[in-house]
């Protein structure tokens, strides 16, 4: 195709052909692809780029996403090749964060109870700051754990007694159900036991706070006061100061984006710098200092790979026209000089 060579990276990490190329290969891809870099060997510099872009960006059938992503990317190159890229002093090389949608099924009974310290022996897994880990429970159940995140297990687990853990931070669950169907418990600080037989669903404990979103199947909520049934597509947030749960529709694209951190993305769809931060103080074990109140407001759309943080402070840094900068441990967010 002749047009390719008036292509810049960005082209070719939106064209189809391109993407299918890098992503999932076959001969008929390399044989046509080879033959055009061969053909073509000005563009190699550009080819390189692009491959990369498509390989961090986890690029998928939202063209808008991908080229929102792309277009922060190709501005921040640019501004880098002018010799006029805005520095992120002493930037924080941050590892991996990131959020799949959960699949919801059967029943989820949340209770309400005083949670206090086991008195039994428990097997404690924990993640960094920055780590994502999955754990394979005795029973064959999987819980992914997020950056920052603890799973501790009860000792009787593997004694014929109950199935129950303790989650602080974030998880996702995949419980298998046995055979006399025994109940598997998630304990968390903010005094709610998540009660499920077999189904996959994710639980975020941040700031003391719980959260449960139903794709499908259904979810029941019990306070001690109160009953609440969920209905898929429906978000439960229970909040400890106030002791009441809220109850909310919820778009499915709103809560893939919440749990892209299964697929080691980071995703910004119309975020205020205010979540940002929040999510880089959970995830990442930072104190975030914005200097300026009213940036909190402002907004930013992009698909960031979680691995790359420098990369993350530079699109908002692009974006939102920030200085960010490390200063006494702590990152600083500023308005642009």
């Amino acid at each position: 195709m002749s047009h390719y060579k008036d292509f810049k990276a960005k082209d070719f990490a939106l064209d189809d052909s391109f993407q299918m190329w890098v992503l999932s290969p076959d001969d008929e891809k390399e044989h046509f692809w080879n033959n055009w870099i061969a053909a073509h060997p000005r563009q190699k510099e550009e080819i390189e780029e692009a491959i990369t872009m498509v390989k961090l960006a986890g690029l998928s059938t939202d063209k808008e996403a991908n080229r929102a992503y792309l277009g922060v990317w190709e501005n921040l190159r640019a501004n880098a090749q002018k010799g006029e890229e805005r520095p992120v002093r002493k930037s924080v090389n941050l590892a991996t964060y990131a959020y799949l949608a959960a699949a919801v099924s059967g029943i989820l009974v949340i209770s309400i109870y005083f949670f206090g310290a086991a008195d039994d022996e428990r097997v404690i897994h924990t993640t960094d700051f920055a780590e994502i880990r999955e754990v394979v429970l005795t029973d064959g159940s999987t819980v992914t754990l997020n950056a920052n995140s603890s799973l501790s297990i009860s000792g009787a687990w593997d004694e014929g007694g109950e199935r129950e853990v303790a989650l602080q931070g974030e998880a996702f669950f995949s419980v298998v159900q046995t055979r006399d169907k025994k109940p598997f418990k998630i304990k968390t600080p903010s005094g709610v036991t998540v009660q499920v037989l077999g189904t996959s669903f994710n639980v975020n404990t941040r700031r003391e706070n719980l959260s449960v979103y139903l794709q499908s199947g259904r979810v029941r909520l019990e306070t001690g006061t109160e009953e609440i049934i969920l209905q898929p597509g429906e978000r439960a947030d229970y909040d400890k100061s106030s002791r009441k749960v809220m109850v909310r529709a919820e778009e499915p694209q709103q809560s893939n984006d919440k749990l892209a951190w299964k697929s080691d993305l980071y995703i910004m769809n119309d975020l205020p710098l205010s979540a940002i931060v929040r999510d880089i103080e959970d995830n990442y074990g930072v104190s975030v200092v914005v200097q300026d109140t009213t940036l909190n407001g402002r907004r930013v759309t992009a698909k960031v790979p979680a691995r790359d943080a420098d990369l993350l402070f530079k699109v908002l840094s692009q974006a939102l026209e920030l200085e960010i900068v490390k200063d006494d441990g702590k990152i600083v967010i500023r308005p642009l000089k």
